[in-house]
């Protein structure tokens, strides 16, 4: 292999990881956008339990270390 065939290979995978970080990072935009209207509340079903009980845990693993 040469160095241009070398070169070649590794611009082409530079441009592909960018690629496909530019596709997740619009992917990741897009359903951004979807869930705007419902940012900063709680769900109407109910579910606010969760929060605080997610909060408990993550207090108590943060003191004591995962199980």
């Amino acid at each position: 292999m040469t160095v241009k065939d070398w070169k070649g290979e590794q611009i082409l995978a530079i441009i592909s990881v960018f690629l496909l970080f530019s596709i997740n990072l619009l992917a990741f935009k897009y359903t951004v956008d979807i869930r705007e209207p419902w940012h900063g509340e709680l769900s109407s079903d109910h579910h606010q339990w969760l929060s605080g009980s997610a909060l408990k845990f993550a207090k108590n693993w943060y003191r004591d270390g995962p199980p």
